[in-house]
């Protein structure tokens, strides 16, 4: 059984593995980086860890919204840590392995768009972030 961090992004659904998920956290102050690239919108301090915050969105080709429920999830894939920005976070979803499919011709385009699945009649995008900002 696999274990998946659901979130939103505009008006479709993601997930990360819960496994490289450290935690998730309220927005907290970001610190712009000059020169960065746009979709890196600064470093923030968790309890003294130091880490870059991304936009994810602009890879997913995910339009910019504006909402009071925004979070940051603090992902680890190995070495590298970042934390993403995500419209809302759903909750936690166990999933088969029979029930994660090849993502669907329209979204493979997109590096790091990994597996898909069903959750409640909406279609879940699993991500690795970090193939997606590489």
């Amino acid at each position: 059984m696999n274990e998946f961090v659901v979130f939103t992004l505009g008006d479709r659904k993601y997930a990360l593995a819960l496994s490289q998920v450290v935690e998730i956290l309220t927005p907290g102050s970001v610190y712009p980086i000059p020169d960065s690239e746009p979709y890196v919108l600064g470093l923030t301090n968790i309890r003294g860890s130091i880490l870059p915050v991304v936009d994810i969105r602009s890879f997913l080709s995910e339009p910019e919204r504006q909402t009071n429920t925004k979070r940051h999830i603090w992902v680890r894939w190995g070495n590298e840590d970042i934390v993403i920005v995500v419209d809302r976070v759903e909750g936690i979803k166990r999933v088969s392995e029979d029930d994660l499919k090849q993502p669907p011709e329209d979204i493979t385009n997109h590096k790091g768009l990994e597996e898909v699945f069903m959750s409640e009649n909406d279609l879940v995008v699993v991500i690795d972030p970090l193939a997606l900002v590489g």
